[in-house]
């Protein structure tokens, strides 16, 4: 063993050093970036005990707005809460958007803190309509996109 040690004296004293080295590195990056910049939202959502949604409420909403040509799912993701229609019928826009109005009623408090989107699909004539309201907007913002059929003579 000493033999072996006096042979390999200078790789062993490399060998250690590089590992110190390395735990050295590994300590001082834990020591500039704290696991606070591990967390997606950062203090955005402080406060956010103070508008929570109940998930009895969530169930309302869908309940009172779900038919067979309209079915729908809430998730609360953070600050933003997605509504994501699947239409089993054509509505238009506007019809979607008296939907979408009667809806954020029912959620009054929650506008202040919360960012809204709204997602609508009819997969059958490929439709597809995003609305998004943010906390400091009074409407929703929309963006359509409706295959056009090429097809057609005119």
């Amino acid at each position: 063993m000493k033999r072996f040690i006096k042979k390999y004296k200078l790789l062993i004293v490399v060998f250690i050093f590089i590992i110190l080295l390395v735990f050295s590195f590994f300590m001082i990056k834990a020591y500039i970036y704290n696991d606070s910049l591990k967390v997606v939202y950062g203090n955005r959502l402080k406060n956010i005990e103070n508008y929570e949604i109940s998930k009895e409420k969530t169930q309302q909403v869908i309940k009172d707005f779900s038919s067979e040509d309209l079915d729908f799912t809430i998730e609360i993701k953070g600050k933003i809460i997605n509504f994501i229609f699947d239409l089993k019928k054509e509505l238009t826009k506007e019809e979607l958007d008296e939907i979408f109005k009667l809806i954020l009623v029912e959620f009054e408090k929650e506008q202040e803190f919360y960012d809204f989107q709204f997602f609508a699909k009819n997969e059958e004539i490929e439709y597809y309509l995003i609305g998004y309201k943010n906390k400091e907007n009074e409407s929703i913002t929309y963006s359509e996109y409706r295959k056009v059929d090429t097809n057609e003579e005119e």
